[in-house]
């Protein structure tokens, strides 16, 4: 009944207490439950019925007698009949009929107000009944169908014991006079009895069969779950292990880069014990070669024997202008005295106006207007080596000591040599030799001057000769090689004095070039080879700065002029002087 009413609601299939199956509105379910009232309607009608079907003038016991065929429930056809039968005449029965529809009317009108009020409740109030409300409602509503089938059944137990015993009082009269048809009533709810017993058997043997499938179903969900659970305990175990077993490796690797941090840590430290140690040695070994050194220079001052055994070397490097933060150095006849000029006319906006001493050269003088400082000490000149910009010249190495044998030294009067000097020269070179002085010796043939350079250098006092003469290696370059130093150059390179005149603050590189000489001369093969051994320190240094190939080898004709060629005569030397040579 609850289902066939057409409304608009959801229901839900819930267990009741006693294990059947109801249906429930989801929002809220009435607290007088549908079956309730429909047994109470059912009730009222029966009571109706018994009294409306009583005659007039009949007592209430005898009429129990007289129709005790009628004494269980009607069907719905019957009660149907009772209510629409148009024939029906005033009286108590009428009135009882009447009544009894009003009754139905009622409990009907009662029903539907409920239903509608569920169906119009909030969600905010449906969601206050709980759960176990719902279910203290379903068993209640399943305790009340029990009662009245067990009421239903005991009142046709009831009716069908009374009749066998009138049976056995002998009442049969009052039954003959019920009538053919009471009997057959009689019969069709005996009939109707029994299906219903027979209904409820099939319903309980349902209900234990679902029973016993749910238990199965929950031992088999029980056996399942159980299942699953040991698998995943399993595999949270594995996965223990496995945690463990990264835990464990972790901490291994963990102490072993720690093992080996500090084992590179004591290599490190090792490491830099050693190379301080190295530092520390390498630095004592500099300073005792350099208080060697001055101590040789002192005792050489001192000797009187040695007395001319003067190095130039200070006389070259360093020399420092302040204003620029600019270093410059440059062995003589490298074109020494044109760079000075250069930075001269760039420092003063103007030429070197002197023609006699002190010259160009002389950067310690007053000329100079202290432009020009001359470093000595060793740690200010690293100082300034690492900071300043440092600028060298050189030259090809042989052609330097030919023209500073022709500028120094020579002979013939064709090269311009300055003679008034010349005859200092050849005696110095002839003490450096181990020679005693020969003031008739005043001059030098260019074989001649090769022996002599060959002597000193085999003698080891290479760095006493004269500027001139003094090896490249040991001037500009004896405490700092070429790689230290920011440029490089020979004057011969067209861009020779471009980033000197860019930090003399000027745009232009000019320079002027210097050569006096005007003569040719042959190189004699036995002067080659002597120049050949003598340079090659200075090669091996300078090899990668110098732009172009010696001219000076063996029967090469250098020192070329403007206009015809003429041949010296330094190639009619004597043999015996070419032997020595």
């Amino acid at each position: 009944f609850w289902l066939k009413l057409e409304t608009p609601l959801d229901y839900e299939r819930t267990k009741t207490a006693t294990g059947r199956s109801r249906y429930f509105h989801t929002l809220s379910k009435p607290k007088v439950s549908m079956t309730s009232q429909l047994w109470c309607g059912v009730l009222a009608l029966l009571v109706q019925c018994s009294a409306a079907s009583t005659p007039r003038g009949v007592s209430a016991y005898e009429h129990r007698h007289q129709d005790k065929a009628l004494r269980g429930p009607p069907s719905l056809a019957q009660t149907s009949n009772l209510i629409t039968e148009d024939s029906v005449e005033t009286g108590p029965k009428e009135e009882a009929v009447a009544k009894l529809q009003d009754i139905l009317t009622s409990a009907f009108d009662k029903m539907g107000a409920v239903i509608k009020g569920a169906g119009t409740m909030d969600a905010a109030t449906a969601a206050e009944a709980s759960k176990d409300e719902l279910a203290n409602l379903a068993a209640e509503d399943a305790g009340a169908e029990d009662e009245g089938r067990d009421a239903w059944d005991e009142a046709v137990e009831a009716a069908m014991s009374e009749e066998d015993d009138m049976d056995e009082d002998g009442d049969l009269d009052e039954v003959e006079e019920v009538g053919e048809d009471s009997v057959e009533g009689t019969q069709s709810r005996a009939e109707k009895v029994a299906a219903s017993r027979a209904s409820k058997e099939e319903h309980r043997r349902s209900r234990a069969e679902a029973v016993e499938a749910a238990k199965k179903a929950k031992a088999q969900a029980e056996a399942e779950a159980e299942a699953q659970t040991k698998l995943a305990e399993a595999a949270a175990k594995e996965a223990e292990e496995k945690a463990a077993e990264a835990e464990a490796a972790a901490d291994a690797k963990a102490e072993a880069d720690l093992r080996a941090a500090a084992d590179m840590k004591v290599d490190a430290d090792a490491k830099a014990e050693a190379d301080a140690k190295a530092v520390a040695e390498a630095k004592a070994e500099a300073d005792a070669k350099k208080a060697a050194e001055e101590q040789s220079e002192k005792d050489e001052e001192k000797d009187e024997s040695k007395a001319m055994f003067k190095s130039q070397q200070k006389d070259i490097f360093m020399h420092y202008l302040p204003d620029h933060n600019l270093v410059v150095c440059g062995c003589a006849k490298c074109g020494t005295t044109s760079m000075l000029n250069f930075i001269y006319e760039k420092v003063f906006l103007q030429v070197w106006p002197y023609n006699d001493a002190p010259w160009v050269q002389d950067v310690w003088s007053d000329r100079w207007n202290g432009k020009i400082v001359e470093e000595h000490h060793m740690d200010k000149q690293t100082e300034l080596m690492h900071d300043a910009y440092s600028f060298a010249l050189v030259r090809d190495p042989k052609e330097r000591l030919i023209s500073a044998w022709k500028s120094k030294i020579a002979c013939d009067h064709g090269f311009h040599t300055d003679i008034g000097s010349r005859s200092a020269y050849v005696q110095y070179l002839r003490v450096l030799q181990g020679k005693e002085k020969d003031l008739n010796q005043t001059c030098m043939w260019l074989p001649e001057f090769a022996e002599a350079l060959q002597t000193i250098h085999n003698l080891g006092r290479a760095k006493y000769l004269d500027r001139h003469f003094l090896p490249q290696h040991l001037g500009c370059f004896y405490r700092f090689p070429p790689e230290k130093w920011s440029k490089v150059t020979p004057i011969s390179s067209p861009d020779a004095f471009e980033l000197l005149g860019q930090h003399l603050n000027s745009t232009s590189n000019d320079a002027l070039h210097e050569h006096s000489s005007t003569e040719m001369v042959e190189v004699l093969p036995e002067v080659a080879r002597v120049f050949d051994h003598i340079t090659r320190l200075e090669y091996e240094m300078l090899g990668p700065y110098l732009t172009k190939a010696s001219s000076v080898y063996a029967g090469a004709m250098v020192l070329a002029r403007e206009g015809p060629a003429t041949l010296t005569t330094a190639g009619t030397l004597n043999k015996e002087l070419l032997a020595r040579a």
